[in-house]
């Protein structure tokens, strides 16, 4: 009867072994965790996005261009060269990308194939503004090949009102062709006064300065 009873206490000495071994591995000792210090937000008024100042642009000011008015463009030792006047001082200012003048330097050159559409494109302290021809520039002769008016045959040598008004109408724009010829021998000039020691960048309009 004994040895009946054996595989019984054997099975209850077996739980109550695995039961101690479950009781000796306890779980990690819980921690609440811990309360943030103020140095833990002190970007929030050190480098907050709503109270960090925003670095402004020095600006010449608005309308640093209104009175320059272009004159021609063209490629000198490799770099491209704008001439512009003030058209209230009368100065005359050669920019480059490296070489400013008055504080104005020339950032690009638009179009520089079209006469009529050509603009430069010019920066001063943070601002742009774009500069092109003044339309009086070019409509200043009629055009190739119009026909002169013939004089009347009574001895009056002014036209009749029909006819002065068809001679206006002749009075367009020079052709593209003849406009390069006037800008080409504008910049010939140009190269002459560099060759005697003019400096092209001086950003003044002396005496012997090119005038329109």
């Amino acid at each position: 009867m004994v040895l009946s009873r054996l595989p019984a206490a054997l099975a209850l000495a077996s739980l109550l072994c695995a039961a101690a071994s479950a009781a000796d591995q306890r779980d990690p000792v819980f921690s609440p965790p811990k309360k943030p210090t103020p140095a833990n937000y002190s970007r929030l008024w050190t480098n907050s996005p709503f109270t960090t100042k925003v670095e402004t642009v020095q600006e010449q000011g608005p309308g640093f261009a209104d009175k320059l008015r272009l004159e021609g463009v063209m490629t000198l030792d490799g770099k491209d060269v704008a001439c512009l006047t003030n058209t209230e001082t009368e100065d005359v200012l050669y920019l480059s990308q490296d070489q400013p003048a008055n504080g104005i330097s020339l950032v690009s050159i638009q179009n520089r194939n079209q006469l009529d559409q050509m603009r430069v494109v010019l920066a001063s302290g943070g601002q742009r503004a774009t500069v092109s021809f003044d339309d009086a520039q070019i409509v200043v002769a009629p055009a190739a090949g119009s026909k002169k008016p013939q004089p009347p045959q009574n001895g009056d040598q002014s036209p009749p009102p029909q006819q002065r008004a068809q001679q206006g109408d002749e009075q367009t724009k020079l052709t593209q062709q003849e406009m390069m010829e006037r800008r080409r021998k504008f910049w010939e000039n140009m190269r002459n006064r560099r060759r005697r020691g003019a400096s092209p960048s001086d950003g003044s309009g002396g005496q012997d300065g090119p005038r329109r």
